[in-house]
């Protein structure tokens, strides 16, 4: 029993742990304790951080709905009846405007990308990643871009449309042309 608690850091005789033993319990007791207190600080940081996320989150949210409701089109004005009922004498004066027709207005541009082209005699087939699901109808026309810029490097006719695709056609022009740019803009036909 005695070579065991020699082994341990015990003394010969059995007695309580060294001065030395002691230091090093105290020395670990403190580094403990500034642990503790370290990772209090950081999960008080965390918090912080997490609410001023939230706060974040809240005015963006507010913002949004706030342009949003800037930008939802103002509901038509509701014309008055005349409270008394006037006699009207035909003639030219008297003949009711023709109404006229609200103007029509363009449909932004859908903006897509080409997922697969294909050779076509002279001409290259575009599958691209607008269909019917967002508006999109034979007939519509379409541009291909340059890379990321405004340059236009081909036009094209959508030819064929299903749900989440369609087909436009490029006249006189090769894949090698066209090379791997794939940003397309789909424009609705001018009225």
């Amino acid at each position: 029993m005695l070579a065991f608690l020699g082994a341990c850091g015990g003394s010969q005789s059995g007695t309580a742990a060294t001065g030395t033993d002691r230091s090093k319990v105290s020395s670990l007791e403190e580094e403990l304790e500034e642990t503790r207190t370290a990772l209090k600080k950081e999960k008080a940081a965390r918090t912080d951080a997490e609410q001023a996320l939230a706060d974040q989150r809240t005015k963006c949210a507010a913002q949004v709905q706030e342009a949003m409701a800037r930008a939802a089109p103002a509901a038509p004005p509701t014309l008055a009846t005349p409270a008394t009922p006037t006699t009207l004498v035909p003639g030219p004066a008297t003949q009711p405007a023709p109404a006229s027709q609200p103007a029509l207005v363009a449909a932004k541009p859908v903006p897509a990308r080409v997922t697969e082209k294909s050779a076509m005699g002279g001409s290259v087939r575009l599958i691209l990643s607008a269909g019917a699901n967002r508006g999109i109808t034979t007939g519509w026309t379409g541009q291909l871009f340059e890379g990321k810029g405004t340059k236009v490097i081909a036009r094209f006719k959508i030819t064929k449309v299903s749900a989440n695709e369609s087909e436009g056609l490029v006249l006189s022009t090769t894949i090698q042309a066209i090379g791997a740019n794939d940003r397309v803009e789909l424009s609705a036909p001018t009225p």
